[in-house]
């Protein structure tokens, strides 16, 4: 069996370890505008609230994306690949939640 890792996450401790809010979620089907960025789509389709987005069967001229990928050292918990593009795709099932702080949609930072 394999020795267990310890992460530890280099920021500082949270003074409370679970935060939890109150919140309620709908299920409702929209559709994403055609000729705007996936991101910027799915922000026009929901307003001003975050959400979970199923993505089935999207045609997109540019996709790129991460995925989950071993650290490059040993100074983070988690990390991502460099980014994959591909061009005239479909993504044939996905999900996608958009989250919102201080009232903006939140921004990934750039790999």
């Amino acid at each position: 069996m394999p020795e267990a890792r310890t992460l530890t996450h280099p920021g500082p401790i949270a003074a409370e370890r679970i935060t939890t809010v109150p919140c309620a979620a709908s299920r409702q089907r929209v559709t994403l505008k055609a000729g705007y960025t996936l991101l910027q789509a799915m922000t026009d389709a929901v307003g001003e609230v975050g959400a979970w987005f199923d993505l089935d069967d999207i045609r997109v001229d540019t996709l790129t994306f991460v995925r989950p990928a071993p650290a490059p050292g040993d100074g983070h918990v988690a990390w991502y690949s460099a980014q994959t593009v591909l061009t005239d795709a479909i993504i044939l099932k996905g999900g996608a939640h958009l989250g919102r702080r201080d009232g903006s949609v939140a921004k990934f930072p750039a790999v």
